[in-house]
């Protein structure tokens, strides 16, 4: 069977007590059941908290930083770090790289986090990825994200390349219903 690679994105400034930090934490865990090896940006916050569930659940997950960010080495969760000269380069690994994702799920962020979104929506946009993509984004954040782009000459085809939930368990549920073949 095929190795399947799922890329995570979400902000750093998420502590243990947040509710997002623990729907990290359970996003993690379901990707690792779905059989998902998982990339994220292997440092702290919603990047630690999936990399505990991914751990917690048994599966891989890969940590992908930057060498020219940070001297941080990634979070104790991670399986295995794979440093990165920059940030094009590190964007480039957890978009592409030698494991490309067909899933790409974001919780909330900062702006490294709309970076990396809009980053691969852009890619499944002008069709520059190998294989048809799910980005799936969660949280209210993002509803108003979008919805800010109303104005920008972006058409309803484009829009339809990301999923939206409001919730983790809204992305849980719905999951299975809404995949790509």
């Amino acid at each position: 069977m095929k190795e399947k690679y799922a890329t995570t994105f979400g902000g750093s400034g998420y502590e243990p007590d947040t509710q997002q930090y623990q729907d990290g934490i359970r996003l993690g865990w379901f990707l690792a059941e779905e059989g998902y090896t998982v990339k994220c940006g292997g440092y702290y916050g919603l990047m630690e908290a999936v990399a505990q569930g991914v751990r917690e659940a048994g599966g891989h997950i890969l940590g992908v930083t930057n060498g020219s960010f940070d001297p941080k080495s990634a979070n104790n969760f991670v399986s295995e770090e794979r440093k990165q000269k920059d940030l094009f380069d590190r964007l480039r690994q957890l978009i592409q790289g030698e494991q490309e994702s067909e899933l790409f799920v974001a919780q909330e962020g900062s702006l490294g986090t709309m970076t990396e979104v809009f980053a691969t929506w852009c890619l499944a946009y002008t069709q520059s990825l190998s294989k048809p993509v799910r980005l799936c984004l969660i949280g209210k954040s993002w509803s108003e994200v979008v919805a800010s782009l109303q104005s920008l000459p972006i058409t309803q085809k484009d829009y339809e390349l990301v999923e939206m939930y409001g919730k983790m368990d809204e992305f849980f549920e719905q999951f299975h219903s809404k995949e790509v073949n």
